[in-house]
């Protein structure tokens, strides 16, 4: 199974972005922060968020604005539950390493040896794709067209469908042509190769993987998988959108919001 294990660059950029803002405008005006915080969400229209600080592994102080769902004003509480997008990679990262430190592989052999079939870079066949590159973003994959079709599209399509060349939804484009691995170029696609060797090392499906050896011993209400969740109802619905088919969400909304 194909897990992507969300998003780009760009959602992290403007979340860095944020907090330095928030941060600057505290610094220069002195303003208190909930003070501070009110006039960000006012003047970037923002339709929700929540800000908590820690110190010494204490939150000292936490706030929450705007409304999970608009058209029935329903609020931003503590119960609220984000959808987090790149952040989850930590997760898919720990997972994978955890397998590491079980010696289940060694992060410079080819992939190919525990997918059980010949993964190749079609414009630098001599360079191994490796586990090593595979979590740095060094291994020639990237965000294609093809890419994104498989995810629009391959729901029930193998990873071989996608990374091997008589596979249906192959294409040379996943690959760099100009620089072989080695070389850094931000791609999701990595972590979701990543997700499905945790799946072929533990012989367990990588939500409940992570449920079991990461989620559940540090007490973390969180999933990969949304029908797990146990505060679904405080899923922004458009989520939910993400994640369920496109004839569902309208019932399934309703029956969130009721």
């Amino acid at each position: 199974m194909f897990y992507h294990v969300l998003e780009t660059t760009i959602e992290s950029n403007i979340m860095q972005r944020f907090i330095m803002c928030v941060l600057l405008l505290c610094f220069l005006h002195a303003q208190p922060l909930e003070e501070t915080l009110q006039k960000v969400y006012r003047d970037h229209d923002m339709v929700g968020m929540s800000v908590i600080v820690t110190a010494k592994n204490k939150i000292v102080f936490r706030g929450h604005y705007g409304f999970r769902e608009v058209s029935q004003k329903l609020p931003v509480t503590d119960n609220t539950v984000y959808r987090i997008a790149s952040i989850s990679k930590m997760i898919t990262a720990t997972a994978l390493m955890q397998l590491f430190e079980r010696e289940k592989f060694q992060l410079d052999d080819d992939i190919s040896k525990y997918l059980g079939y010949k993964v190749v870079h079609p414009h630098f066949s001599g360079e191994k794709i490796t586990f090593r590159r595979l979590l740095a973003h060094t291994s020639g994959l990237r965000d294609s067209k093809a890419y994104y079709t498989f995810l629009r599209e391959g729901s029930s399509a193998s990873l071989r469908d996608f990374l091997c060349e008589d596979g249906e939804y192959f294409s040379k484009d996943l690959f760099d042509n100009k620089n072989k691995p080695g070389y850094f170029k931000y791609a999701n696609i990595n972590y979701g190769v990543i997700a499905s060797l945790v799946e072929v090392l533990a012989k367990q499906r990588f939500d409940e993987y992570c449920q079991e050896h990461i989620f559940t011993p540090l007490k973390i209400s969180a999933s990969f998988n949304i029908h797990t969740l146990k505060k679904l109802r405080q899923l922004p619905p458009l989520s939910i959108q993400r994640y369920l088919k496109w004839e569902l969400v309208s019932s399934v909304v309703d029956q969130l919001i009721s």
